[in-house]
């Protein structure tokens, strides 16, 4: 078995080093609760059908704000020996003026070695658009000098649309309680295509989590189980990295927890703390988080809010128990 996790610890490795670092994809402090945007390998992971929402609006302080919505489903089918999902992205910037939207194709491998030991791999294919609101843009000669009011300008009006097919992967092994995964979002680095002309590339995006839940307090007949979720989550997209630390206490129907994010490019900068409370059952999850901004954009940004809902169609305690080899769904 030692020769086996050295293997295991040899194709992490490997993942990473053929992978060269290269803006920022959508960002989600609740990133456990989107299985299939933080790693493709994670497809299906609760074996059992699962519709998943997602709701971010961040730094509500400002005038112009940012909004992140997020549609999923993923289930594991047990024909293909791992699991199907599809997910719709939606980035709203600045109100409206630049919209980003992605839709997801998701498939996972898992390759069971043991009743104790799990290894998926994951593969996405996404297309992607990005547009430009011109009616929402205000230059200079369109501000009156006498009244302030907004006038038409002299700016001649373009249409403004990016598109691009997309490619990601990413691998996870795991036990009952511990899992580690690593992903890479955009590997072939597609070029968007504006009006059949190719421009920027998707830079690509790398992201290493890990986590393991203990058990403070065993189920009963009269108690519920009581878990602490440790989280740790690495991210690198061209010069931007960021990391987030992850603590966080369920009791049915309970959660609460915090978390605390760093960015280190250009230096060292922490950006949020995180506290969190949700309700927690068999069949869904709700949770509510708020960014607490650390940095020096504190005053005027106002935080985060950010909403997650979950459903389980099937009671996810019962089927899990029921899947052989089945591991634990990282939240």
């Amino acid at each position: 078995m030692s020769n086996f996790l050295r293997n295991i610890a040899l194709i992490f490795f490997l993942f990473f080093a053929i992978c060269e670092s290269q803006g920022q994809d959508i960002s989600f402090s609740q990133y456990y609760s989107n299985a299939m945007h933080l790693n493709p390998a994670l497809t299906g992971n609760s074996y059992v059908p699962r519709l998943s929402f997602q709701y971010r609006n961040q730094w509500t302080g400002l005038e112009s704000t940012f909004a992140n919505y997020s549609a999923s489903f993923d289930t594991y089918i047990e024909a293909l020996r791992g699991g199907l999902g599809l997910q719709i992205l939606d980035e709203d910037q600045a109100s409206g003026t630049i919209n980003a939207l992605s839709a997801n194709l998701n498939y996972s491998f898992y390759s069971t070695f043991s009743r104790k030991y799990v290894l998926k791999m994951g593969f996405q294919v996404s297309y992607f658009q990005s547009s430009l609101n011109w009616d929402k843009l205000i230059f200079s000669d369109m501000i009156d000098p006498l009244t302030g009011k907004i006038v038409s300008g002299k700016e001649v009006k373009i249409t403004s649309s990016d598109r691009a097919i997309d490619f990601s992967t990413g691998i996870t092994f795991g036990t009952k309680n511990f899992h580690l995964g690593v992903a890479a979002n955009h590997i072939t680095k597609a070029q968007l295509v504006n009006n059949d002309s190719l421009t920027d590339l998707l830079p690509l995006k790398l992201t290493f989590h890990a986590g393991t839940d203990l058990t403070l307090a065993k189920e009963t007949k009269k108690k519920n189980a009581t878990t602490l979720a440790i989280r740790l989550m690495f991210q690198q997209q061209k010069i931007f990295q960021q990391i987030n630390y992850h603590l966080s206490l369920t009791k049915k129907p309970f959660r609460c927890g915090i978390a605390l994010r760093q960015h280190f490019s250009p230096q060292i900068n922490t950006d949020a703390m995180i506290v969190l409370l949700g309700i927690v059952s068999n069949t869904f999850e709700m949770n509510y988080s708020y960014d607490i901004t650390l940095s020096k954009l504190t005053q005027a940004t106002s935080g985060s809010h950010e909403i997650s809902l979950i459903i389980y169609f099937l009671n996810y305690n019962s089927q899990k128990k029921n899947t052989p080899h089945a591991i634990e769904c990282p939240k």
